[in-house]
C-alpha cells in the first residue's frame, strides 16, 4: 500500500523590484500550497476549493497554490493562519 502526504501549508512571499527611475518596489503577500503526489487528491482538493469559491493554479505537476487575496482570506478563515 502507497502512502501519500497531504501538506497544506501558508507561506508569505516577498520580493522587490526595480521600477523606471531606479525606485524599487518591495511587496509581500500571503499564498497557500497546497502539495500531493496523487493526482485524485489534488483533484479532491481542487473540486473542494472550486466549490466553495476558492481560486487556484497549478503551480507544478503535484502543487496547487492559492494566492488571490479573496482567496487567501478564505482559507485563512476556515483552516487558520499560519503564525
Amino acid at each position: 500500500m502507497q502512502t501519500y502526504v497531504r501538506v497544506l501549508e501558508a507561506t508569505i512571499n516577498r520580493f522587490k523590484t526595480k521600477l523606471p527611475l531606479g525606485r524599487v518596489a518591495e511587496y509581500e503577500y500571503p499564498r497557500w500550497f497546497f502539495s500531493n503526489m496523487s493526482a485524485d487528491i489534488r483533484g479532491l482538493f481542487c473540486a473542494t476549493c472550486d466549490a466553495v469559491g476558492v481560486h487556484w493554479t497549478q503551480s507544478n505537476h503535484r502543487n496547487i497554490s492559492v494566492s488571490h487575496r479573496r482567496s487567501v482570506a478564505l482559507l485563512d478563515e476556515h483552516v487558520g493562519p499560519k503564525t
